[in-house]
């Protein structure tokens, strides 16, 4: 029973470290999905961002330049308004001045039309001039404009290609990973599953030997049994026959006394035999008290190992989640430690439900030889429910044997 509950519990802490890695390991999987997500939105977010601050600086420089170009219509117009006023004005003045002096300012008045004219023309060749500039620049940055544009599409066309690179590269790269890891799994798993099979192997041989030695001891011991009974037997027919001999020769008086004797010695005897019980029995609780405290001792160590086992375990899961981080010449030195790891806990396991198993035997066999044969069923399942199930199960299984 020690070792059956040995094994679950060696089962039940690598059952356990197997589905924690897995838990920890689809943790890590939905960690790094979440992370890759939030960091393909930031991503994403500041794109658009980058993408509205830069048309927002576009429409606000349209609108400056818009804004000064009107402004520049504005004072434009506004001089040309003046100035058409201005030479309005002086035509008047002129005219007057040619009304007054008609003929002496005749040919002043044609010279000054002459140049007058000469200057409307070159303000007029200097507007066209200057539209013809504005229309220029105008157009140089409308194409400015329209290559910005193309080298953003460009920029970004190219962001994404580089974008869905790294990401397939990513994949490429965890699904290889989860790969490795899934091949070391199963290799891990299969080891462990040959390695618990030899063991199982070895244990039912072990039983085996085991049952067929309690068995043969037990047949001598029956034999043995059997042959002092008859003895006594025999022994008590004889004794009979003498007594119904002497009980014809003598008096009645004398087979009263006789019989007084007789049962006065079988009430001493009587109460020898039980004062004998008594003793015998002490014996056998001190004994069965005295493997259940080893067995109890041995077990609480057991535990404690198993329970310093759990905790080293949880150790190499928390050292696991790292693997994705190192390198992959890392990653086989660490699986190979993982692997010495395993076996050193297999054989630590191992030799712990062989001491349970020697000292099982050996408990069995002594308490076995300080029992007699009489003791029921009944008194040794009695005593197994008084110690414990650490104690008296390989000694009560000896005994109903």
């Amino acid at each position: 029973a020690d070792i059956e509950k040995l094994q679950e519990l060696a089962q039940k802490t690598e059952q356990e470290r197997m589905e924690k890695a897995a838990r920890a390991k689809r943790e890590e999987e939905e960690k790094a999905r979440k992370h890759q997500e939030d960091r393909d939105r930031a991503q994403k977010v500041r794109i658009e961002k980058r993408q509205k601050e830069k048309l927002e600086a576009e429409q606000r420089r349209k609108e400056k330049l818009e804004a000064e170009q009107r402004r520049k219509e504005q004072l434009e117009a506004k001089a040309s308004e003046e100035a058409k006023e201005k030479m309005e004005a002086e035509q008047r003045q002129k005219d007057k001045l040619a009304m007054e002096e008609t003929a002496k300012k005749a040919q002043e008045s044609e010279r000054r039309d002459k140049e007058e004219s000469g200057k409307r023309e070159s303000e007029q060749s200097q507007r066209d001039a200057m539209a013809q500039r504005k229309s220029e620049e105008e157009k140089q940055r409308r194409e400015a404009d329209q290559k910005q544009k193309e080298e953003a599409a460009r920029e970004k066309k190219a962001q994404k290609e580089r974008e869905s690179e790294r990401k397939s590269k990513e994949e490429k790269e965890r699904r290889d990973r989860e790969q490795k890891q899934r091949e070391e799994a199963a290799r891990k798993e299969k080891a462990m599953r040959d390695e618990l099979s030899q063991v199982k192997s070895k244990e039912e041989k072990a039983r085996k030997d085991f049952e067929q030695g309690q068995r043969e001891d037990t047949e001598r011991r029956l034999k043995e049994e059997r042959e002092r009974r008859e003895a006594e037997k025999k022994q008590a027919d004889q004794a009979k026959k003498e007594e119904r001999e002497r009980d014809t020769k003598e008096a009645a008086e004398r087979r009263e006394r006789e019989q007084k004797q007789r049962e006065e010695a079988a009430k001493k005897e009587l109460e020898r035999k039980a004062k004998e019980g008594q003793l015998l029995e002490e014996v056998k609780r001190k004994a069965l008290e005295e493997g259940r405290r080893e067995e109890e001792r041995k077990a609480r160590q057991a535990l404690k190992d198993l329970e310093a086992q759990n905790k080293k375990l949880k150790k190499e899961l928390e050292e696991a989640q790292k693997l994705k981080e190192q390198p992959r010449h890392e990653q086989a030195t660490d699986a190979e430690n993982d692997q010495a790891t395993a076996t050193n806990k297999k054989d630590t396991i191992r030799d712990l439900i062989q001491r349970a198993r020697e000292v099982g035997k050996q408990r069995g066999q002594a308490v076995g030889a300080q029992t007699p044969l009489q003791d029921t069923e009944s008194s040794s399942k009695d005593e197994a429910h008084e110690h414990g199930p650490f104690s008296a199960e390989p000694a009560a299984a000896s005994i109903e044997y």
